[in-house]
């Protein structure tokens, strides 16, 4: 909570392991777009869990000025930041971070590939309720191939059919 002025002081704790929390949780709910900016300054500058805790803050904010920087963390040899990056690419959505989340698909493996795939559907749901329809059935299409996980490519094949609104609809 709080206003701009409010930004320095809750970002300075964001390296701390004992505060970190304090201070992301009052950035989350700051309405001003510093807190955005503060966010973005510190994921660099930390690791590990204080790192999976600045991307979830950022996700939760849905801050599309990061997704340059969370797509090159889905890369990142700490998989649970690369896990942490793809869900929130997921839940800031949009065309840039569809196309970071599909990129990654041929890149990643194991249980980070199976985060990208999952933020992939999230993605596209957000694409739907956005009105980007196409977009989202064209994301919906790459996470039914069959290299994909079973669970998501039923998923995607849900969401394909439900954005159908009739069965002669040219796709």
């Amino acid at each position: 909570m709080g206003t701009k002025e409010a930004v320095p002081a809750l970002a300075a704790p964001l390296s701390d392991p004992l505060l970190a929390h304090y201070g992301r949780y009052g950035l989350e709910t700051n309405l001003d777009s510093s807190a955005d900016d503060a966010l973005r300054e510190a994921l660099p500058k930390v690791k590990g869990k204080l790192q999976v805790g600045v991307i979830n803050s950022i996700g939760h904010r849905k801050d599309a000025k990061a997704v340059e920087a969370l797509a090159r963390l889905l890369r990142d040899t700490d998989a649970e930041a690369a896990e942490a990056a793809a869900a929130a690419l997921g839940r800031i959505g949009g065309a840039q971070a569809a196309k970071a989340l599909e990129e990654a698909l041929g890149k990643t493996k194991g249980a980070v590939r199976t985060a990208v795939a999952g933020a992939g559907l999230v993605c596209a749901e957000g694409l739907l309720a956005q009105g980007e329809r196409n977009q989202a059935l064209a994301l919906y299409n790459t996470l039914t191939r069959t290299d994909m996980p079973k669970p998501v490519r039923l998923a995607a094949m849900h969401g394909i059919i439900a954005a159908e609104v009739s069965l002669n609809r040219p796709r």
